[in-house]
This record gives structure tokens, sequence and C-alpha cells, in this order.
């Protein structure tokens, strides 16, 4: 708002220089021809009206080139895009903490396996934590979805003639949590995949033994907790 009221400042002072400008230019004028008149006196007058026309060609120049250097703010994202990327907002977030406690119970399932203590318990961690990526995804997936409808919607409306459009800063955020999300669920599900590989160099069978045990208590309280995706269907 304060770079738009300067662009309007400089453009009005440039538009009431004019008017003196032109006046100054006719002065010039008037008083070139009473100089070949007057004499000495006419000559004065003309070199006074001359600069004075000068100095304000400058000034209009010089408004003119400060409204061309502030800088052009853009339109911003509609009311339905905004609702969108907060929606995606919160989907990503979930994302990021499903990932998070998928990424502790492997790593847990993990220094079951290799210090041969409660295998059993090892592949009731691995079936919780592949659990808790499986909906992570479902998570960022429409998140994700969300958040790139949103920048579509915002550069759609944008006028090509125009400045480009402007996100909100908040927007940005998003965008991180997008990208650590989508880090994070790489990184379990090749820490799943590795525990898979340590678990078959050992002999043991987390297949089987998860088919018998019951789910882990961190597991089994985070599959209680209500899935979001399921909550943005609703």
């Amino acid at each position: 708002m304060a770079m738009k009221s300067m662009r309007l400042l400089a453009a009005a002072t440039a538009a009431s220089l004019l008017p003196s400008l032109a006046t100054a230019a006719a002065t010039t004028g008037g008083a070139t021809g009473a100089a070949g008149a007057a004499g000495g006196v006419g000559q004065q007058a003309a070199a006074a009206a001359a600069s004075s026309a000068t100095d304000l060609q400058a000034g209009v120049e010089g408004a003119l080139l400060l409204s061309a250097m502030l800088p052009q703010h853009g339109p911003g994202p509609s009311g339905e895009a905004e609702a969108k990327m907060e929606k995606a907002g919160s989907l990503l977030y979930r994302a990021y903490s499903l990932m998070e406690t998928a990424s502790h119970t492997v790593e847990e399932a993990q220094e079951q396996v290799r210090t041969h203590t409660r295998a059993g318990t090892a592949a009731a961690n691995l079936a919780s934590g592949e659990a808790l990526v499986k909906r992570g995804h479902e998570a960022f997936a429409q998140g994700d979805r969300l958040r790139q409808e949103a920048e579509a919607a915002l550069q759609a409306a944008a006028d090509p003639l125009g400045p480009p459009p402007e996100a909100p800063k908040a927007w940005a955020n998003v965008d991180g949590m997008a990208q650590r999300a989508g880090s994070r669920e790489r990184a379990v599900r090749g820490a799943i995949a590795e525990l898979r590989h340590d678990a078959k160099r050992a002999g043991v069978s987390l297949v089987a033994m998860a088919s018998s045990t019951a789910l882990a208590p961190a597991a089994a309280v985070a599959a209680e907790e209500e899935d979001p995706v399921e909550k943005q269907q609703d």
C-alpha cells in the first residue's frame, strides 16, 4: 500500500509540474522577443525564464523516473485459492507428523533386530511403521494436490500485461512443509527396506511374526487417532 501511494504521488507531482513547464517555456519565448527590444534587461529576464524552465523539466523527469523505479505489486490469490492452500498446509503438516512417528517406530524395530532382542515386537513395529507411512502418504498426496491447485489458480488470475501475481508469505511455509514431508517419507521408506534386509540377513521372519503379534503400544495409539484424510473426504 505504501509503494502504491508513492507511485501515485510521483505521478501527481509530474502532472502538476507540466503546466508550470509549459508556462515557463512560453515565458522564455516572450522574454526572448522582449530581449531584442529592451536590450540588457530583456536578456536577463530571458536567462532567468530559461533557467526556471530547465529546473521544472528536471523535476518532471525526476518524478517520472521515481515512479518507474518503484516496485510494481501484482494481484494476490482469491479466497478460494487461500482456502485450498490453508487446507493443504494442515494435510502436509499431518503427513510430516505421521512420517516422523513412523520413523521412530522403524528405528526401534531396527535396533531390536540388530541386537536380536524382542523380534516379535520388531515385527509389530515394522507393520505399524508401514501403516503409518501409508496414511502419511495419503495425507501428503491430497495436501500437495491442493497446494498445486492453489498456486495454479493464482497464476491463472494474473494479468499477462501487468505485474506478476504475489503469493502470501505463508505460502512459502506450506511449500517448505511439502518438501520436508516428501523427504521424510523417502527416508522412512529407505529405513524400512534396510530393516527388511537386516532381518533377512539375521534369519528373522518379520512377516510371520507380524501376523501373530499385536501392535506395539505407540503404534496402537497412533492407529486409534482419526485419519485426517478420511476427515477431509467427509
